[in-house]
């Protein structure tokens, strides 16, 4: 990727991404009878993705929704909403099991259950992939080429667009971090405790990662839950961090599938 090749010569490129996890994530299987629990697992759906979705329209920007599809079964509503505002919508397992976890055939049977989910509310397959938990899997990567993916975003080998390989299999992957997720910030249950940090932690150092983006002409992915940025004071923390980001460059805020297509020409696809 030259770096004046962002539309518009932008100095830089940022993606705001959100997985949409709600009671999926949570698994409020396992919650049954815990009503507290389970109107927490409910808040990302009920409330978050709404406040996150007006304050995306407000700043004028186009993001990329990573949502299991049994989200896509159980709030289809809400996944509509996202497609009709003009966000992408990606691929985040079925039922959010951890491909590290099953084996092969498992893996295979909650990818093609994600991809008729999906399909069925947005009437065609997602374009890209991001594995829950974050970790793929020789086999994952083989189904990802298999089924047609054009990119993935879970894995942290760089931190520019770059091709993950797995034996003779590669996919286009666009990096994520987890000092870039919101959910190493801000998750906290009653049984497993966790952070609570102040979301001006999370503001320092993703705008810092922000001005090296923007030193060396790069794209950056931030990933947002709509259970922890959903929250009124948190997402007032995204809206002051985009303002700044404004406020310093011309940025280009583009969703993945965007970046992927206009990375992956400029990309040495020679073996590494």
């Amino acid at each position: 990727m030259s770096d004046t090749s962002w539309p518009g010569a932008a100095p830089v490129a940022v993606s705001f991404t959100v997985d949409f996890d709600a009671d999926v994530g949570m698994d409020w299987r396992k919650l049954d009878g815990r009503l507290t629990s389970t109107s927490e697992a409910r808040f990302g759906a009920v409330r978050g993705v709404w406040r996150l979705l007006d304050l995306f329209a407000e700043k004028g920007i186009a993001t990329t929704w990573y949502v299991p599809g049994e989200i896509a079964t159980l709030w289809p509503d809400e996944v509509t909403a996202l497609v009709a505002a003009g966000h992408e919508v990606g691929h985040h397992g079925h039922t959010h099991l951890f491909n590290d976890r099953v084996d092969p055939a498992d893996q295979h049977v909650e990818l093609d259950r994600g991809l008729e989910a999906l399909g069925n509310v947005l009437g065609h397959a997602p374009r890209g992939y991001r594995s829950p938990g974050w970790e793929l899997t020789p086999d994952t990567v083989e189904l990802l080429v298999d089924r047609g993916f054009a990119f993935d975003s879970s894995c942290m080998g760089d931190d520019r667009p770059y091709l993950e390989r797995s034996g003779p299999h590669a996919i286009l992957e666009l990096p994520v971090h987890w000092s870039l997720d919101d959910w190493v910030y801000y998750a906290f249950t009653r049984d497993g405790g966790g952070p609570m940090a102040d979301p001006d932690a999370l503001y320092r150092c993703w705008f810092r990662e922000f001005e090296s983006a923007l030193a060396e002409r790069r794209h950056v992915t931030y990933t947002l839950h709509p259970e922890c940025s959903g929250r009124g004071y948190r997402s007032r923390t995204v809206s002051l961090l985009i303002d700044q980001m404004r406020a310093s460059a011309d940025v280009w805020f583009a969703p993945h599938g965007a970046v992927a297509d206009l990375v992956e020409p400029g990309l040495d696809l020679a073996p590494a």
